[in-house]
């Protein structure tokens, strides 16, 4: 399930502490997958795109050193400090993070040796064209490293929320689901279409690496996958006592239908662009 994107901005920036928390069990490992496929390397020029509070921008900027740099860029004002802050604390002064919209950034002149999007374009106004800007960014062939969900990846949590939310917000419930039905993201989600639809964009020498995932539920950390990410839009508009039902409709769902891990795999797809 994907959020109207002009809840996505107001989502993240309200759930700061609850998408940190997620760093230990979903971000930081999806993120590290990621930066370790992608490899930045000695000395060179990335761009982090949706950045968050910096999960997959910090490893790249390890690994880059200080003869590098790595810009991470969103549209979050409460993500990007949380990644300044962290960037600070490990005195990794060649990392900056702008508050920006990844599909309208100025160029760089020459570009970037890497660019890369961890869960991140499929909330992007329009995916495709977003996705084109952004590759854009890179030099002549320069690396490009894109992360989205596999195919039923955080399904059960879509779908248990939705129903929690429908009694109680029917207009929004039923919002969501047509949005699901549409995204362009939904149809692009596996392997062989990822590849193509990559390939379409112009890369070259692409790979899709499937990266298996899955987060062991505990209540709290159920309720964090909600309000840590973008399904909290689903909830933005309702009221505390609402919004308290829905987080105990949705944790009795869950129990009730035995769910204990939620699939959280991933794609990344890798490619370059022309020279």
């Amino acid at each position: 399930m994907v959020p109207a994107q002009e809840n996505y901005s107001r989502a993240f920036d309200h759930v700061e502490e609850a998408f940190d928390r997620l760093d230990t069990a979903l971000w930081g490992p999806v993120s590290q997958e990621t930066v370790a496929l992608s490899d930045p390397r000695p000395g060179e020029h990335v761009l982090d795109a949706c950045c968050g509070n910096g999960a997959s921008a910090l490893p790249a900027a390890r690994r880059v050193g200080p003869t590098g740099t790595v810009w991470g860029v969103d549209t979050s004002e409460r993500q990007i400090r949380a990644a300044r802050d962290r960037c600070s604390a490990e005195g990794l002064g060649w990392a900056r993070f702008t508050v920006a919209d990844a599909t309208a950034l100025p160029p760089r002149p020459f570009g970037y040796d890497l660019v890369q999007c961890v869960l991140g374009i499929f909330f992007f106004p329009e995916m495709t064209t977003g996705t084109e800007h952004l590759l854009a960014q890179a030099r002549p062939g320069g690396r490009v490293a894109l992360t989205i969900w596999q195919k039923g990846a955080m399904e059960t949590v879509a779908r248990h929320l939705i129903a929690a939310v429908e009694p109680i917000a029917p207009a929004v419930a039923e919002a969501a689901a047509t949005r699901a039905e549409r995204a362009e993201i939904y149809r692009i989600d596996t392997p062989p279409v990822f590849t193509r639809w990559l390939e379409e964009r112009g890369l070259e020498e692409v790979v899709v690496t499937t990266c298996p995932y899955s987060v062991q539920l505990t209540d709290d950390l159920a309720w964090d996958l909600v309000i840590g990410s973008g399904f909290r839009a689903l909830l933005a508009d309702l009221g505390d006592r609402q919004v308290e039902q829905v987080r105990k409709d949705y944790l009795e769902r869950l129990h009730a239908h035995g769910v204990g891990r939620v699939d959280a795999t991933t794609l990344v797809g890798m490619g370059r662009t022309r020279q």
